[in-house]
């Protein structure tokens, strides 16, 4: 699990969107992986993108207009953690039936989705946070500098991806939860889907472990009142949402 990201790099290919699908040509990045698609992402400003293909099952179109290279960067993981959560799918039962009760509050949607999307974002959002933290890690320290720079990011991008670091390791914590309610309580998870839960958490924690030094920055930045916000946010969702509330399910 912990090497999943470097692995997912390896699997990407940006091909021209006219190689794929006759059409109007523009700019995409193409990611392919043997195995069943995935849903929908939502955008972090709320927009609602289409980047899997039904027609193609295996690939993700990524719209590479208006995106700088943090975002593209971003975008290339998630997509393919998406794919990578489907053949585990395909090769494991994780959980029992459908389970398509939609009783899990989202952090990412800020709605109710069923046990598989949000078993799909918090395996996909915590290799987002992965990517995050090692970015960060990388810009420090003796020549990280030099090194960020030479990739053409900027130290706002630095900023920022501390920022979404600590944004997804409390998104992902509040969805762990919900999952180890589904698994304990509910008696949903299998023992496979119990150990990869184990797993998610355990990165969870030691990522927030490594990127908690700049926690204190971040909330001294721009991006400060955001994180507060979403914090109390998943906070009022809680009271609102679970465990209580999971307990008439």
């Amino acid at each position: 699990m912990a090497i999943l990201v470097d692995q997912i790099v390896d699997q990407i290919e940006v091909v021209p969107f006219e190689a794929v699908n006759k059409g109007e040509p523009r700019p995409v990045a193409v990611t392919e992986t043997h195995d069943a698609l995935g849903p929908e992402r939502d955008d972090p400003s709320g927009q609602k993108r289409e980047d899997f293909l039904s027609f193609r099952p295996g690939l993700s179109f990524i719209n590479c207009f208006e995106r700088d290279n943090l975002d593209l960067v971003d975008d290339l993981i998630h997509e393919n953690s998406h794919h990578h959560l489907n053949l585990l799918l395909r090769k494991q039962i994780l959980y029992h039936g459908d389970r398509n009760q939609q009783i899990f509050y989202s952090p990412w949607r800020r709605s109710l989705r069923p046990l598989r999307g949000i078993l799909h974002a918090a395996f996909t959002f915590t290799m987002g946070a992965m990517l995050f933290e090692r970015l960060s890690t990388w810009a420090s320290g003796l020549g990280g500098s030099a090194r960020w720079k030479r990739a053409g990011l900027t130290q706002r991008d630095l900023q920022r991806a501390r920022f979404r670091c600590l944004e997804e390791v409390e998104s992902v914590r509040y969805s762990i939860q919900d999952l180890e309610y589904a698994s304990w309580h509910l008696k949903w998870l299998t023992g496979s889907g119990q150990r990869l839960v184990k797993q998610l958490a355990e990165i969870i924690e030691q990522v927030e472990q490594n990127i908690a030094p700049h926690r204190k920055a971040v909330l001294a930045s721009k991006f400060g009142p955001s994180l507060r916000r979403h914090v109390k946010e998943l906070q009022q969702a809680r009271q609102t949402y679970g465990p209580v509330r999971l307990k008439k399910a």
